[in-house]
């Protein structure tokens, strides 16, 4: 009698609070998953090991995939040199004035947009918006 093959599979890849996973079916091994990680949110734990695609391996089990977490709000400082122009830092907020600098309700308000809609274009109308404008259709 011949053998059969049976592929090695690994269950359903488990979708990160606040991210999705591009299928919700086993898969077998040597398959990348891809995580997604909602609007506002992002990768964590690639530094530690963790992988965006984690891999079905050869035990049946995935790699260890990242989560997702909430995107950082800016940290902004006084600029020493006119105590009155935010500037972003890296350090987390390493800067001895950053406990005096307060946002504005405005700022606040641009850093959500560009959260909620980072690449949208805002359109202002203006004057000749009530010109008829050129089209190609009827050609």
């Amino acid at each position: 009698r011949g053998r059969v093959c049976v592929p090695i599979m690994c269950n359903t890849y488990a979708s990160p609070l606040h991210g999705s996973v591009d299928t919700s079916l086993p898969v077998r091994a040597g398959t990348l998953v891809t995580i997604t990680c909602d609007q506002g949110y992002v990768a964590d734990g690639t530094a530690s090991g963790a992988s965006q695609t984690p891999l079905c391996l050869d035990s049946g089990e995935f790699e260890r995939g990242v989560t997702c977490v909430a995107t950082p709000c800016p940290c902004c400082e006084q600029s020493s040199e006119t105590k009155s122009t935010p500037k972003c830092t890296s350090e987390g907020g390493g800067g001895k004035d950053v406990a005096s600098f307060v946002a504005t309700p405005k700022e606040i308000r641009q850093w959500e947009d560009e959260v909620e809609h980072p690449h949208v274009f805002n359109y202002v109308p203006n004057v000749f918006d009530h010109e008829p404008r050129p089209t190609t259709w009827g050609t």
